[in-house]
């Protein structure tokens, strides 16, 4: 991907499994954050104590309209050490030199380079942001999410509403 942004631009990566429902477009507001800072910046969203393990959790300064610099983030950290309950999703816009600091980070145990830890040294050298969601987000990278999320689309509609409906009722 690198050979195709220039050395200047900014660009968008959206992982997968998220599935978002908003009235504000999640990326618009990402976009619109980073045009008028210039640094990285990151969606979140309040995560629920017991689900705090499982994300980055940002330590936001002062939000502003649903906007905050970040001070740090805590990969999967325990309850206790958590800075905030705001955890990152995967929705990020990154400037291009995202692509030196990818080459200059070391890799994991697992011998694969983190894209958190190169955001990390971004975030250390010139900021970052991050941006609440602003609508319902679904985990589709778990069953319960996946359900969820197709459940949620799937009840909107009329006739598939009646179908689900009786199909659970006759499964129940």
């Amino acid at each position: 991907a690198q050979s195709l942004i220039a050395k200047d631009e900014m660009f968008a990566v959206l992982l997968a499994d998220d599935f978002i429902e908003a009235t504000v477009n999640p990326l618009t507001a990402l976009l619109n954050c980073a045009r008028l800072t210039g640094q990285t910046t990151r969606s979140v969203e309040q995560v629920p104590a017991d689900r705090i393990s499982s994300y980055g959790i940002v330590s936001p300064k002062k939000w502003h309209q649903g906007k905050a610099e970040i001070e740090a983030i805590v990969e999967k950290p325990a309850i206790a050490e958590a800075p905030s309950d705001f955890g990152v999703i995967g929705r990020y816009v990154l400037p291009a030199r995202i692509f030196n600091v990818l080459e200059q980070t070391p890799a994991d145990k697992k011998g694969e380079i983190q894209l958190t830890d190169a955001i990390k040294t971004l975030l250390q050298k010139e900021g970052a942001h991050a941006v609440q969601l602003e609508g319902q987000r679904f985990d589709c990278g778990h069953h319960e999410g996946f359900v969820m999320a197709n459940l949620h689309v799937a009840m909107k509609d009329p006739q598939l509403r009646i179908k689900i409906s009786d199909y659970l009722n006759a499964i129940a």
